[in-house]
């Protein structure tokens, strides 16, 4: 199968991705691996924090809305804050070069969620 633009190949489970809100893709020690893949190495010293109010995770991550989207909003299963998190350096560092389309900073993070953006 040809390759489409944008899409990366998982070196773990070697399936191809297109990036988007509901999966992405990390550069992990070198190597790309999916959200899927990525997730439980991530999540080992520090797990991001879910978002259990549904109405705080439209309001102020505001998944879905492209730029408005806070860029450290994930799927863990359901939403979660990756804020300060082991996720969070690295999400930061994709903000930073522009490599996601979420580029909000939307609030403080855990444990206090102080609304940065209105």
């Amino acid at each position: 199968m040809p390759k489409t633009r944008n899409e990366v190949s998982c070196f773990k489970c070697k399936k191809r991705w297109v990036p988007s809100f509901s999966i992405d893709v990390y550069k992990i020690d070198g190597v790309t691996l999916c959200e899927p893949c990525a997730m439980p190495l991530m999540t080992k010293t520090g797990n991001p924090e879910p978002i259990d109010d549904d109405a705080w995770a439209q309001n102020v991550c505001k998944p879905g809305q492209r730029a408005a989207t806070c860029a450290f909003l994930v799927m863990s299963p359901s939403f979660a804050c990756a804020k300060n998190s082991s996720f969070h350096n690295i999400l930061q560092d994709r903000l930073n070069k522009g490599m996601t389309a979420a580029k909000g900073d939307n609030c403080s993070g855990p444990p206090v969620f102080k609304v940065l953006v209105s």
